[in-house]
């Protein structure tokens, strides 16, 4: 009774052995076959491009310009002269030098005319909202559709929800001088306290924001 149990024992050691080895050696197919298999529901491929924006987002295209223009791409380390009339995208940085004028369009969502000495960066072209950071130089911003437009000047958000704004930033001073020309804006920064504030311009309407002292008003 021994002898059998004992040679039972061993030929089912001997099987489970056999099964390990072959998963083991076959490894790869075991991992296709069942791992992907069983997680392909939850993980979808992505079409990811760091050279090209998102299909959703908008393009700008250059409605005029004129003097020096510096581009750089959303893979590029640094600027180089614009060449043409480019296709803008989001994630682009545009600068003008001295005398250099630019005025990009974005088909009913926005039109941004940046003056000389300017730096703005296209953050963001999704059509339902327009981000850009302006950190130097003069821009006027105009709303096309209805979406929102914001703008970050160093530490202040300005949302343009109608209208027409101008806006220029000191990089030296640190200030940032608003005038809504028309429609309607509100602007938002922390203050020193780390308190929020916010503000709703009207047309006509002209504010200065401190951004070393964190503190805005109305002129």
């Amino acid at each position: 009774m021994n002898f059998f149990l004992k040679s039972f024992l061993f030929l089912l050691l001997g099987s489970f052995l056999s099964v390990l080895v072959f998963i083991l050696l076959n490894n790869d197919i075991f991992s296709a076959t069942f791992v992907f298999e069983g997680n392909k529901e939850q993980y979808q491929i992505t079409d990811f491009s760091l050279e090209d924006a998102p299909a959703e987002s908008l393009r700008g295209t250059i409605a005029s310009r004129n003097g020096e223009i510096l581009w750089q791409s959303r893979i590029a380390t640094q600027s180089s002269v614009l060449v043409g009339d480019k296709i803008l995208q989001q994630g682009e940085i545009l600068e003008t030098g001295k005398d250099g004028i630019i005025e990009v369009k974005f088909v009913d969502a926005a039109l941004v005319h940046m003056f000389e000495n300017t730096k703005v960066e296209i953050v963001q072209t999704l059509p339902v909202n327009l981000v850009f950071n302006q950190s130097r130089g003069t821009v006027t911003y105009k709303n096309l559709g209805e979406a929102p437009v914001s703008i970050r000047s160093i530490n202040l958000l300005v949302n343009l929800t109608k209208g027409l704004i101008d806006i220029d930033v000191d990089d030296q001073t640190g200030e940032v001088s608003l005038s809504l020309v028309e429609g309607k804006a509100r602007v938002a920064y922390n203050s020193t306290d780390f308190e929020s504030k916010v503000w709703d311009l009207e047309a006509g309407d002209s504010f200065l924001y401190d951004s070393n002292e964190r503190e805005g008003f109305f002129e």
